[in-house]
């Protein structure tokens, strides 16, 4: 899928997703006492939520141009 006007935003849904992950996994870290285990659980469902969201965005978009 390329980089459009439409669909720009979703080819970088990865990248947030793990930046955010880390973030929030960061912050959930430090108050399990554990900021490893935090940090790396926040990365993988970030990554995980933003994976999902960009497959069903090109899911749809193959599907429109049938």
């Amino acid at each position: 899928m390329m980089p459009t006007e439409e669909n720009g935003y979703v080819n970088y849904l990865m990248t947030f997703g793990l930046v955010l992950g880390s973030i929030i996994g960061s912050i959930v870290g430090i108050f399990i006492n554990n900021l490893l285990l935090g940090i790396v659980a926040g990365i993988v469902s970030g990554y995980a939520l933003g994976a999902l969201v960009y497959f069903l965005a090109v899911k749809k978009e193959l599907k429109d141009k049938e």
